[in-house]
Order: structure tokens, then sequence, then C-alpha cells
């Protein structure tokens, strides 16, 4: 089983990475999943990736302006 979790990472605010912890610690405890098999979309890749041990996707392409951030991130997701 393949896990995704989207939320506000990555921005150094210490309750949602608290939050995400415990996300991963619950999933890991009551369902047996390896972090090897959890995703996490965040805005800041490789601090989360570092800290939890988990792979990390951007939240989202950030570009000039709202439409082509909307469009690229929509193209990454396909």
């Amino acid at each position: 089983m393949k896990i995704g979790i989207v939320g506000n990472y990555g921005n150094d605010n210490n309750g949602d990475e608290s939050i995400l912890l415990s996300i991963i610690m619950q999933l890991e405890q009551a369902f047996n999943i390896s972090r090897e098999d959890i995703t996490v979309f965040s805005n800041n890749t490789q601090q989360t990736s570092e800290q939890y041990g988990v792979q990390s996707y951007p939240l989202y392409y950030k570009r000039k302006n709202l439409y082509k951030t909307f469009y690229t991130t929509s193209l990454a997701l396909h």
C-alpha cells in the first residue's frame, strides 16, 4: 500500500510538522506501513525527506502567475 499526505509541510511551522510526524507514526503503527511507502507533498521537499525519511514531492510548481502555477502542477500529477 502506498500513502500520499498533502498539507502545509516544509514551512518550518512546528505545529504542522508535529501533525505530520504524528500521521506518519500512526500509519506505521496502525497499518504496518514503511516510511518508504509514504509520500509527502511539501513546500520544502529536501527538508521533509531528510527529516522524516519519506519520499517528498513539491506541493506545487510555482511559476510567474497563478494560471501557469496551476497548469504546471496539474501536468506533473499526470
